[in-house]
Order: C-alpha cells, then sequence, then structure tokens
C-alpha cells in the first residue's frame, strides 16, 4: 500500500506487526489495541475505522461497521462491479492535516444535539454555528448513505451506488472540506468515464487516493489504477 495515501497503510501495518508478534485475541481487541498504539504515537484522536475494518475484513465482502457498537457485518462484493483506486499524487498525513479540527467541530456539534450518529437532519438544522452545522450535516447525511448504498447494493442497483459515492464526495467537499482541487478534478473525470458508475476521495481527505465503482468487465476498471474485485483481491495495474 502507498504511504500517506489514505488507504490505511499505517493500520495495516499496525495490525501486522501485532500479529507477528503473537497477539491474541478477537478482531475487536486486536483493533482497539492498534488504534490506541496509533493515538500514542502520533497523538492525532484517531477512530477506530481503519483497524476495526481490516481486522473484520471476509474474502469477497464490503465491511459494514457501526462505530458505536462496534459491530461489523460483511456485505458480499458482486463479482461484476471493481472498485478501482487511482492516486492523486498528493501525500498528507493525518497528524499535520486538519482531522483534530474536523473531529472537535463535530463533538462541539454533540454537544448541542447529542450523538450525531442517532441526529436527524432538522437535529442538525438547529446548530447555531454554521460551519459547525456543515461538519455534522455531513456526518448524518453520510450515515444515511452508507445505509442506503447497502440496500442499493443488495438490489442490484449499481447506478444508485455510483450517486451514493457522487454525493458523499460532494458532501466532504462542500460539508466536510476535506477534499482538494485535484480530487476534485479526478472523481469529475471519473465518473465520465463509460463503464464507472461514481466515484469519490477515500480516507481522511487532504490527499491520498479516490475510489470508483465500476463494471468488472470496463477497460476503466484495468487502465486507472489499484484494482479490487470479488474474485481478484487487489493488484497493481
Amino acid at each position: 500500500l502507498p504511504i500517506a495515501a489514505g488507504l490505511s497503510s499505517s493500520a495495516s501495518l499496525q495490525l501486522a506487526v501485532a500479529l507477528a508478534l503473537g497477539f491474541d485475541g478477537n478482531a475487536l481487541e486486536l483493533a482497539t489495541t492498534c488504534q490506541r498504539a496509533e493515538q500514542r504515537a502520533t497523538g492525532a484522536p484517531t477512530g477506530i475505522l481503519d483497524q476495526l475494518t481490516i481486522a473484520s475484513a471476509v474474502d469477497g465482502a464490503f465491511v459494514l461497521l457501526d462505530c458505536e457498537s462496534r459491530r461489523t457485518n460483511a456485505i458480499p462484493f458482486p463479482s461484476e462491479l471493481a472498485i478501482v483506486c487511482v492516486d492523486s499524487g498528493e501525500r498528507r498525513t493525518v497528524a499535520d492535516s486538519a482531522y483534530r479540527e474536523r473531529r472537535d467541530e463535530c463533538v462541539a456539534a454533540e454537544r448541542e444535539i447529542g450523538p450525531l450518529r442517532h441526529a436527524t437532519r432538522g437535529d442538525v438544522a438547529t446548530i447555531r454555528h454554521d460551519t459547525v452545522r456543515r461538519r455534522a450535516h455531513h456526518v448524518v447525511s453520510e450515515n444515511q448513505r452508507v445505509r442506503d448504498f447497502v440496500d442499493a447494493l443488495r438490489d442490484a442497483r449499481y447506478g444508485d451506488c455510483g450517486a451514493l459515492l457522487l454525493e458523499g464526495h460532494a458532501s466532504l467537499r462542500d460539508d466536510f472540506e476535506v477534499t482538494t482541487p485535484r480530487l476534485d478534478e479526478l472523481v469529475s473525470h471519473l465518473s465520465t468515464l463509460p463503464g464507472v458508475y461514481g466515484a469519490r476521495m477515500t480516507g481522511a481527505g487532504f490527499g491520498g487516493h479516490v475510489i470508483a465503482l465500476c463494471r468488472a468487465d470496463t477497460d476503466a476498471a484495468d487502465q486507472l489504477g489499484w484494482r479490487a474485485r470479488a474474485s481478484q483481491g487487489v493488484r497493481v495495474n
């Protein structure tokens, strides 16, 4: 995995080292141990998404993660789809980015309306500070997009899946403000290619990779970058 590219290279290394050193515990215990190590090493208040997703990964499936309950579910990855990861060439680290600032803004929102995991868009609309309101709007709307994506995937509505990716990127750009002009340009370009359903940035933002949801048989899935398929895992083109 490229370093500082939004593909969880640091979390992958943490889990690999822990397992190589003989860690004995379940997936959640492994993930929380590595999360604490990352927080201690970087000083950044990072969440558990990367570590728990990796620790709970199932071959040929997406991982649906509820960060409140820390429960995970495997969602089958259809063989007719491919995920392509395209490098923007922009590098960043969480510790040096505005990651902490975004987290603090979400905490500020929760002081007004309670946990964002349970908030509605109506609740978000009552937040007084414009920036804090937009940060909360991204989180609440993104939670719903995840649920809608899973439903669309199960129904083979891949066009809807792609549209949700594009909506998520627009929210990251406008409400959470963690994209860059280069990431925005890549998403816009990818979404126009034949066989591409939609695209968005991945990772904490401010650089890194864009992911595109494609038909597995499209040329785009063989030409753009890293490719993930249910039948192949990940490889470099």
